[in-house]
């Protein structure tokens, strides 16, 4: 039964990885259109705000237009914006998880134990569309920060290191890139521009 059971778990780590491998090998081409950005936002946003409520924290949304146009692919970027929404919440989760901040009013008017997802798009200088996606979960540590859109780095024993690989794929697809801005003991931010 326990071989079984190793047997089994080694399975699905070996599914991971090739599910992993081949979504890295296939980004489709993307199909340009027009589409709103909030409807987008709130349709990945919705199902993680019950985690981030749970922890006693909250998403600030700040669109310099709240009825903004992206032209990209809608399904494309709902991945992209989706991987870096979820790692925010495993960040979240890191530091704000445990209770670490306490109950009651300290925990209510500290900023610092306050989980937060800010998400702010605006168009730039250069008539590019920017999103900043930031969370003040625990940071990035420096040593990894070089390697976090390297295929198959993960930190996280569940994590198969597919998500900010693939996300740089489909926004180099899009003409369009993905950074690391900020990763410190407030805030860490990524910003995709398209």
């Amino acid at each position: 039964r326990e071989g079984l059971m190793v047997i089994g778990e080694s399975a699905r780590g070996l599914l991971g990885f090739v599910n992993g491998y081949r979504a890295l090998s296939r980004v489709p081409v993307p199909q340009i259109h027009p589409f709103k950005f909030r409807p987008m936002l709130d349709y990945v946003l919705s199902p993680l705000l019950p985690a981030l409520e749970a922890m006693g924290g909250h998403a600030e949304v700040h669109l310099e237009d709240e009825d903004m146009v992206l032209f990209a692919d809608e399904q494309l970027m709902r991945q992209v914006v989706g991987n870096i929404l979820k790692n925010a919440i495993n960040a979240l989760k890191d530091r704000f998880g445990d209770g670490q901040c306490g109950t009651g009013d300290a925990a209510g008017t500290d900023p610092a134990c306050s989980p937060v997802i800010r998400i702010t798009a605006f168009v730039n200088a250069s008539d590019n569309t920017e999103i900043h996606i930031s969370n003040n979960g625990v940071p990035i540590p420096p040593e990894n920060a070089d390697h976090i859109f390297d295929p198959f780095f993960t930190t996280r024993a569940e994590g198969t290191g597919v998500g900010l690989a693939l996300s740089r794929q489909i926004m180099r697809a899009h003409a369009g890139s993905i950074r690391l801005d900020r990763t410190d003991p407030e805030f860490t931010t990524f910003v995709l521009t398209l």
